[in-house]
């Protein structure tokens, strides 16, 4: 499991393991969370194409605000007063 993986890195990180990490966890990624692989599939970027971690789309912030990017109902939710924005 993903979750086991990241822990393990964690505490004893490994040389070329983050390279396999980030991979394994962008494939975790891509499966399960429909509008993050809608969006790598527009840029032609999917599991089987990715051969280094460099190659990983990333999100843009703002997606943050009208998206909902997880793989599972949310455990804790933080809430933001906004004032770093200035809104």
């Amino acid at each position: 499991m993903i979750v086991e993986r990241v822990t393990r890195f964690l505490t004893s990180p490994q040389g070329d393991a983050f390279a396999d990490l980030v991979l394994a966890a962008f494939a975790w990624q891509f499966e399960r969370i429909e509008p993050y692989r809608r969006l790598c599939e527009r840029r032609g970027v999917t599991p089987a194409v990715v051969k280094d971690w460099r190659q990983i789309p990333p999100v843009p912030t703002s997606a943050f605000k009208t998206l909902t990017l997880a793989a599972a109902p949310a455990v804790e939710v933080f809430r933001s007063s906004g004032t770093t924005a200035g809104e």
